[in-house]
């Protein structure tokens, strides 16, 4: 810092004044000190070229104010507006996420029907498979008939019908999933925007970006305060360069001189050419002398303080400028997302429509899916039925043609023994007419004479009722097919 000025003494006589001067002119080992003088004062007014970055430094801080005081207040809305616009969204994310759900769960549901209606197709067509591939055996159907499958004798209209209400169903629940998941989309596009726009609000805490704001303000104010006592002390070493040239003899024409090769931005109205010196004792030129010769070698460092001074406060004014930009970027941020919320808001209750018209379409259809599925399953276990009776079919012909065997074995072992016994009658009515007849009258027993009785067997089974006989191995895959049912 530049040094205050040596008091002035009592006034001195004009020739006290000129004495001085000339010993002082004829000291310094003889280098002028007028010389040095106006060296001196060219580099002091050179220096009060510094005084702009004031006047600027002056500008900045009213700037900063003004901007100190957007930002609090744009800061202060912001916070409140984006308080009520995420609890909104928030809301909305609920809503969102239960419509979610209800596409979610009616998708599960339909996977689990579809499921169970491929599990009761799948038994119906193999079912159907096994019947086209299992051939009636020839020796149950009348002679000269062409072979025939089991498929021949099912009627496979029902199948048919309940195969188109199926699709239908299916259909219909595929067009209400789509209305349903486009208008979801539709939702959570829109919310995406509305977090889109948020997202780029800055992520800094208000407070603390507020504080910081502060914190630059103060310091601009601090160095303007710096710049303002600089720029005090350079003036005063002006002041004192202009004094001293006073009080030399030819000064204010040296002075006058030099000003011409001075910056068109520095004053030259300081020193009169026609100034007569003003009266000063030799110890007071010596004194101020000293004075001037230490604080020259200060000027320059001064200068370069104030210029630091001044582009820590451009910088500093420019954080506070660029966070008021933020923060009114922001706040158009924020109103856009408050514009879009409400427009969403709006158009909520088409989305919960959607959501409600899905849960009523699909309940409908869903019941009727249910009904014909039992419909379905009621055919499969029938297709499955017809298949095991037959092969229980072929084993009551393998049964029956054991028995009418086993009952012709008896029957001819029965008929076998009668004629042996009509025989044994017959030899023994001729053996007791022989030895008795002579003696018994022929009326005593009108039987007497009558031949033995005469049993027979008859079967009652006409030729075109005869079981069939039936290879050994379909009866074998008979009963296996039986035993695998049963398992």
């Amino acid at each position: 810092m530049l040094t205050d000025d040596a008091e002035d003494g009592s006034s001195t006589s004009s020739q006290d004044a000129s004495s001085s001067t000339s010993s002082l002119q004829n000291s310094e080992g003889g280098r002028p000190i007028l010389e040095r003088l106006v060296r001196h004062f060219v580099a002091a007014k050179r220096a009060l070229s510094a005084t702009h970055h004031v006047w600027r430094a002056n500008r900045v801080v009213a700037s900063s104010k003004v901007a100190l005081e957007d930002i609090v207040t744009l800061d202060a809305k912001n916070h409140f507006l984006k308080s009520g616009v995420d609890r909104q969204l928030h809301n909305l994310r609920k809503i969102h996420y239960g419509l979610a759900l209800v596409a979610s769960d009616g998708h599960a549901d339909f996977k689990t029907i579809l499921a169970r209606l491929d599990e009761a197709d799948a038994k119906v067509k193999d079912a159907i498979h096994s019947a086209k591939t299992t051939m009636v055996e020839s020796a149950l159907r009348p002679p000269n008939e062409q072979p025939r499958s089991l498929h021949d004798f099912v009627d496979e209209h029902g199948i048919d019908e309940l195969t188109a209400v199926f699709r239908k169903c299916i259909d219909h629940t595929h067009e209400a999933q789509t209305r349903l998941t486009a208008s979801n989309g539709e939702l959570d596009e829109r919310l995406l925007t509305l977090e889109q726009t948020l997202g780029a609000l800055s992520s800094a805490s208000h407070k603390d970006e507020v504080l910081h704001t502060v914190v630059n303000f103060n310091a601009i104010e601090n160095h303007a305060t710096e710049m303002a006592n600089l720029l005090q002390s350079l003036v005063h070493h002006y002041d004192l360069c202009v004094k001293a040239l006073k009080h030399i003899e030819g000064g204010n024409e040296a002075a006058v001189d030099a000003q011409a090769d001075l910056p068109t931005d520095v004053s030259t109205t300081t020193i009169d050419r026609h100034a007569a010196p003003l009266p000063m004792s030799n110890e007071e030129l010596t004194e101020l002398m000293r004075v001037l010769e230490g604080d020259a070698g200060e000027v320059e460092d001064v200068v370069q303080e104030v210029r630091e001074h001044a582009i820590e406060m451009e910088s500093q004014s420019e954080m506070i400028a660029d966070q008021a930009k933020r923060l009114q970027d922001d706040h158009a941020a924020i109103r856009e997302a408050a514009r879009l919320l409400d427009d969403l808001g709006a158009s909520l209750e088409k989305y919960t429509d959607a959501a409600s018209a899905f849960s009523k379409r699909w309940g409908e259809v869903r019941q009727d899916i249910e009904v014909n599925q039992e419909e379905l399953e009621g055919l499969c276990d029938f297709y499955s039925g017809f298949l095991q009776a037959y092969h229980g079919l072929l084993l009551e012909v393998a049964r029956r043609r054991d028995l009418q065997t086993r009952m012709a074995k008896i029957a001819q072992e029965a008929k076998s023994k009668l004629e042996n016994l009509k025989e044994e009658d017959q030899v023994q009515r001729e053996s007791f007419k022989l030895e008795h007849g002579e003696y018994l009258p022929k009326d005593i027993w009108p039987n007497l004479e009558d031949p033995a009785p005469n049993f027979g067997i008859q079967s009652f089974v006409a030729s075109d009722e005869q079981v069939p006989d039936l290879p050994r191995e379909i009866l074998q895959q008979a009963v296996q097919r039986r035993h695998e049912r049963h398992l």
